[in-house]
């Protein structure tokens, strides 16, 4: 269920870009489509606003900057961002996060590298993550 509203919600911000950038839908679509079948990364898009609190804006343009196929725990976004004991608070951010696929919060992982939670569900990150070029002996230490 959860991945179907993940898949909603991009969806929606595709046609968002579609009615006030038409030209840049395509691209877009594309994409996702890629993406999903495991044969590209999701393009590059300015979001506009997306609402959220200062703090939370700031988090989500960090996980923006997490490359493909990697991860970095909460405390290393808490520490980037200048609040260095705000791990929790990253966590809740990512939580609050409305475009999961487009803000990649599922590369983002507990203190030890584990598993840790995503608005989707752990498996989804699981898949995810494989998506971008994990293999399950990897996941299996994250």
């Amino acid at each position: 269920v959860c991945l179907f509203v993940c898949l909603f919600v991009c969806l929606f911000v595709c046609l968002f870009v579609w009615v006030c950038e038409p030209a840049a839908f395509k691209t877009l679509a594309q994409g996702v489509r890629m993406y999903l079948s495991g044969a590209g990364e999701l393009p590059k898009t300015t979001l506009g606003n997306l609402g959220g609190t200062e703090f939370q804006r700031l988090v989500w343009k960090r996980l923006q900057a997490i490359p493909s196929g990697r991860t970095c725990t909460y405390g290393d976004i808490a520490k980037e961002i200048g609040r260095p004991k705000a791990s929790r608070a990253v966590g809740a951010a990512c939580g609050a996060n409305p475009v999961p696929l487009f803000i990649p919060c599922h590369r983002v992982v507990g203190a030890k590298g584990s598993m840790t939670g995503f608005s989707c569900g752990i498996g989804y990150k699981r898949q995810l993550l494989k998506l971008e070029g994990f293999r399950e002996k990897d996941l299996a230490k994250v």
